[in-house]
This record gives structure tokens, C-alpha cells and sequence, in this order.
């Protein structure tokens, strides 16, 4: 078995998530193909405050510098490459011994062709260049472009590794990711890669960690302990539920160019004179129905739900799941053996593998392009 690492960064834009794994490709079918994948290690790295901050503005959307987005690339690949050589060194791993990194790279922006069809477009920083130059290792990054290429939505790309680590031949599951946007997998039983079904439902955690930083002056709602205080305003609720987002069929995508500061800022406004407390149940009820009504627009309902990401630390959202979805078995990753907090860097070398083996690892059920296509450029 030959060892991969993936390097992630998410919509919350918190940190490096780092994770090295031992895979072997077992069957390179198109319709079924199966990979062991052993977890071996994985890391977490916090960004400073000031790169956050520059990456939130940049995110933001507005006025900013060719230079400050140039710098930006540059300065993440250093940042990139110290963050796997932290994990490696903490984990005694041997990056001679790594066959190729899946880098993610930074999102700042995000528009597929769903939402802007005249101006569809996707952009990851982090120079890959760096890593490959520091750490001496083949680089795959870019994994989106080529699915947007194809026509798709170059998102979401968790679903091949969701297929290969969590798919069941006697269970139908749906895999739950709440990062900064919550997407869900589809996983019917014994099923091919081609009826797979995934999407983004929404909003994740985008909206509580930043009515958290203007309610609360904290970054998170820590462990959703304000939002269990609180009371939902199903007026607001119904309100921001009525978004032309929530009401459009897969393949969609979405992030906070759509659920970002403007959509907070009218829900806030809608729950104006409530206290912090209940306008925190709120949003966190905007994420809970919204993922509960995607569940339930599926083909057939599924038997369990496993989620991972930040929002498992969220006991709000958690509990609230569990109460709109009484018929399914809700856990997170590790009842399955895999951590909820390394699984989408995971993912990424999974998805290395998948490109280093030529072996297409696009999902056109769920992004909506031409055809499966390899995915990622090679540095």
C-alpha cells in the first residue's frame, strides 16, 4: 500500500486539516471501483488571526489588490507546506515515503454555473509550486476546475471518497458534512458510483459562527450552548426557508457568496428586537430544516446518517437532527472509525490516489457535468 496525504482548508477558513493514509487501489472499475484506505495519522493547524482575517475579506467579495490575492497564493503555500511538515514530523512519517499530496487549496470564491450560469467560476489558492519545491513531493491540486469544465458544478468532490470509505452493500446512508456549508452524500445500498446523489443544503456553520462573532464577540457558539437557551422565531425562520436556494433541485452548489454576510445580515434584522439567544436557535434551525428537508426529497429515506465536520461539536445542531429526522440512525464518523474532524483531508488523498491511477474521480450525478473526468493538475 502506498501512503498519500490530503491537505484541506474549508468555507469557515479556521485552519489546515491535514491527514496521511495508506491506500490501495483494489478495482479500478468505473461503475464500482474500491480502494482500501487506512488513516494513519492526521493533524489540525490553526490560521493566524491576521491571515484569517485576510482571507475572510478576501472571500468577502469586495474591493481588494491583484497583489493582495497574488500574496495571498504565495504566503498559503508556505503555510501549506509547514503544515504538513508539522504532521509529518508529529506523526514520524517519512515524506520520501509520501506518493502524492491532494491539496484543496483556499476557496475564496464560488460561483457554479447553478447560480451564475453567465459567470460561473471557482478559485483555490495556495501555490502548489511551494509544496512540491519545500517538501519534494508530487502536488495534485485544482480539483475543481475540470468538473467545471465538463459542465458541472466542480462541487461537491467529498463524494467519491464518501463512496469508497462509507458505502454499504445492505444499508442506504447519507453522509452529513456541516463545515462553513453543510452538503449530504446519498449512499443507496450495494449502489454504483453513478447513483450516488449529492449536493450542498445550505448553510452549515457560516451563520452561527458569525452571528456568534456579532452577538457574542466569540467566534463559535461553543458547543451551541446559547442556541439550546433560545427559542426559534418561525416567522424569521419561515422567511429565510422561503430563499430561492432551498427550493432548487440538485446538482446545485452553493457557499457564503449566497450565505455570507447579506443573508445574515437580513435574518438578524428580521429577529431584531429578540435576544442573542434566540436568534442563534433560529439560524441554527435554518440549517437543521433545510438539511432535514434535502433528506427528505431523496429517492428512498435513508437508514443512518453519519456527519462529520465542525458541526458535530455543535450540540444544538446536533440534537436538532436527531428531532427532525426521528426515522434515521444519526452519528458522526467515528462510530464508523474515521475522524469527523481529519475526514475531507482524508478525502483529498483519497482523491489523490484516484488521480495518480489515471481513475476518474468526478461524481457527474452530483455536480451535473458531461461525464466522470480525472480531476486535479499535477506539480
Amino acid at each position: 500500500m502506498a501512503i498519500f496525504c490530503g491537505v484541506m482548508s474549508g468555507t469557515s477558513i479556521d485552519g489546515v486539516d491535514v491527514a496521511f493514509a495508506e491506500i490501495e487501489v483494489v478495482s479500478t472499475d468505473a461503475a464500482q471501483p474500491r480502494f482500501t484506505v487506512k488513516l494513519l495519522a492526521d493533524y489540525a493547524v490553526p490560521y493566524s488571526e491576521d491571515l484569517r482575517a485576510r482571507l475572510l475579506h478576501l472571500r468577502g467579495g469586495g474591493a481588494v489588490s491583484i497583489g493582495e490575492v497574488c500574496a495571498l497564493h504565495h504566503a498559503l503555500g508556505h503555510v501549506y507546506a509547514d503544515a504538513v511538515t508539522e504532521a509529518a514530523k508529529h506523526a514520524k512519517i517519512d515524506l520520501t515515503s509520501v506518493q502524492a499530496i491532494g491539496l484543496h487549496g483556499q476557496t475564496v470564491w464560488h460561483a457554479p454555473p447553478s447560480s451564475q450560469p453567465e459567470n460561473a467560476g471557482t478559485l483555490q489558492i495556495g501555490q502548489p509550486a511551494i509544496l512540491a519545491e519545500r517538501l519534494g513531493v508530487t502536488i495534485i491540486s485544482d480539483f475543481r476546475a475540470r468538473d467545471m469544465a465538463a459542465g458541472g458544478e466542480g462541487a461537491p468532490l467529498i463524494p467519491f471518497a464518501d463512496y469508497l470509505l462509507l458505502g454499504s452493500p445492505t444499508e442506504t446512508r447519507v453522509v452529513l458534512n456541516i463545515g462553513g456549508i453543510a452538503n449530504i452524500t446519498y449512499l443507496p445500498a450495494n449502489g454504483a458510483l453513478s447513483d450516488i446523489i449529492a449536493f450542498d443544503t445550505g448553510p452549515g456553520n457560516t451563520l452561527l459562527d458569525g452571528a456568534a462573532q456579532r452577538l457574542l464577540g466569540a467566534s463559535r457558539d461553543d458547543g451551541g450552548k446559547a442556541a439550546l437557551s433560545g427559542r426559534i422565531l418561525e416567522h424569521a425562520l419561515t422567511e429565510a426557508l422561503a430563499h430561492p436556494y432551498f427550493q432548487k433541485p440538485p446538482p446545485k452548489s452553493t457557499g457564503p457568496e449566497l450565505f455570507g454576510a447579506v443573508f445574515l445580515g437580513k435574518v438578524l434584522q428580521t429577529c431584531a428586537d429578540s435576544r442573542p439567544e434566540d436568534k442563534l436557535a433560529t439560524l441554527t434551525a435554518i440549517t437543521v430544516r433545510s438539511i432535514a428537508a434535502a433528506i427528505d426529497a431523496l429517492p428512498t429515506p435513508p437508514i443512518r446518517m453519519i456527519v462529520g465536520g465542525g458541526g458535530t461539536q455543535n450540540a444544538a445542531l446536533m440534537q436538532g437532527l436527531a428531532n427532525a429526522l426521528p426515522g434515521i440512525k444519526v452519528e458522526t464518523h467515528e462510530a464508523l472509525g474515521i475522524s469527523s474532524a481529519s475526514k475531507e483531508a482524508l478525502a483529498f488523498a483519497v482523491l489523490a490516489a484516484a488521480r495518480m491511477h489515471g481513475i476518474a474521480a468526478s461524481a457527474p450525478s452530483a455536480t451535473g457535468a458531461r461525464g466522470a473526468r480525472v480531476l486535479g493538475c499535477l506539480t
